[in-house]
């Protein structure tokens, strides 16, 4: 035991960490299509609109309550990128207390842009516990808002007992619907790949394409607010794949330090540096002019070809 706890870290520790470090280096990390996602979020309209319309019918009230419920925890999930486990356990009390009048504030109604403006006046956020006690927020498009009031105003029908306070309560259950189950249902459903739509990769879709945007420290805090993580998880877990960026951003450093213009794009960004194509043919041009040398260097004369080994 003595030997074990002294000689841990160095004997197994340190070796387990070396070989998943090693078994990541390059492995192709893979990214949801935009297409997918695209597909399940129209399938997801067409799906709240005819849940809704069919749970006014009041005609079994119970499955269709489920039905809606499983549909609009799904939209919340792909729609704000969160965690699965946070957004089935919004509470009822959560989203009644949200706060609906934004823009009460004049000083930060005169800061905002009339898009912003608009934004504000069409979408509801509601503040939910997140990991670790943290509290997060969560949008809500008008179609989910008019849905949770009819799931919230329909629960007593369903048989929802008073001790379950979750939004998407099971009926008869002091539980939640499972966030995971439903939106590899609706993944299923709608066509796509579900076994990549995940929650998760959901996260590091929007935290790795969002790496194309100019965004400042500020913005990027704000973002890693948003998801429900620090600055440094959300750079050193989320934003894995930086080959592609890496391979077209810093390359034209270093074709830059090659051609010995660098000093020529002082104060400018990556996106501003030029890249020649000529430059870019380097390699070829030397690899066609070194073809030509040994080419016209087999047809000197063998004492031309001394003194030009000399």
């Amino acid at each position: 035991m003595y030997l074990c706890e002294k000689e841990w870290t160095v004997e197994i520790a340190s070796a387990a960490l070396s070989t998943l470090t090693a078994m990541k280096m390059n492995k192709p990390q893979l990214l949801l299509f935009t297409e997918d996602i695209q597909k399940l979020n129209s399938f997801l309209i067409g799906e709240t609109d005819r849940c809704v319309n069919d749970l006014k019918s009041d005609k079994n009230v119970v499955d269709k309550w489920q039905d809606l419920a499983k549909v609009t925890l799904a939209a919340i999930i792909i729609f704000n990128r969160k965690r699965a486990g946070e957004a089935e356990r919004m509470l009822l009390d959560d989203y009644n207390a949200r706060d609906v009048n934004p823009l009460a504030n004049k000083d930060i109604l005169n800061s905002l842009t009339e898009v912003e403006k608009v934004l504000c006046q069409g979408m509801t956020q509601v503040e939910i516990r997140g990991k670790r006690g943290r509290t997060v927020p969560v949008i809500l498009t008008p179609r989910l808002v008019g849905a949770m009031d009819l799931l919230a105003a329909k629960r007593s029908q369903v048989g929802i007992t008073e001790d379950n306070k979750f939004m998407f309560a099971k009926p008869s259950s002091n539980h939640p619907l499972r966030g995971s189950d439903c939106l590899r249902k609706m993944a299923v459903a709608a066509g796509t790949q579900a076994k990549h739509l995940t929650s998760t990769c959901l996260r590091k879709h929007i935290a790795t394409t969002s790496q194309i945007l100019n965004l400042q420290k500020t913005e990027l805090d704000l973002l890693a607010g948003f998801l429900g993580h620090d600055l440094h998880i959300h750079r050193t877990f989320y934003r894995l794949p930086q080959d592609t960026l890496q391979l077209a951003k810093v390359s034209k450093i270093l074709i830059a330090y090659d051609s010995g213009q660098i000093a020529s794009y002082k104060a400018k960004s990556l996106d501003d540096i030029p890249v020649e194509n000529d430059v870019l043919d380097l390699n070829e041009d030397d690899s066609d002019s070194d073809g030509e040398a040994s080419q016209s260097r087999e047809e000197m004369p063998n004492a031309t070809l001394e003194q030009s080994k000399i």
